[in-house]
């Protein structure tokens, strides 16, 4: 495994289990579970990620947040549920941290050119 998945892996455990010690609601209680797929997830991430650097402030994150996930049609439970669901199978976290670095360093490397 190289640097780059353990650190992406350990990031998405790290941010899984700063929900942990708050309550879930029951699986039965949530009739509108969402269940994300690794390429959703990777998209929902990304925009957030970028959203969290593109904001003023703790409450302009908040509310960009809000609006991406609204329009995802996710709350923030539905993402750490799928780093949940996936907690067992480090290989799926691993592919999953894997896809979002690539992605981000294709986005990353294309901004770069443009500056030049």
């Amino acid at each position: 495994m190289n640097k780059h998945r353990i650190l992406l892996a350990i990031g998405i455990l790290a941010w899984a289990a700063a929900g942990c010690g708050k309550p879930h609601p029951a699986p039965e209680a949530r009739r509108d579970v969402v269940v994300l797929d690794r390429n959703r997830f990777a998209d929902l991430f990304i925009e957030l990620r970028r959203a969290a650097i593109d904001a003023d402030s703790a409450p302009d994150f908040a509310e960009r947040k809000r609006a991406i996930l609204e329009r995802y049609g996710v709350t923030d439970q539905d993402l750490l549920d799928y780093v949940e669901r996936n907690s067992g199978d480090l290989g799926e976290l691993v592919a999953t941290w894997d896809s979002i670095y690539r992605r981000l360093s294709r986005t990353d490397s294309a901004v770069d050119s443009t500056d030049q």
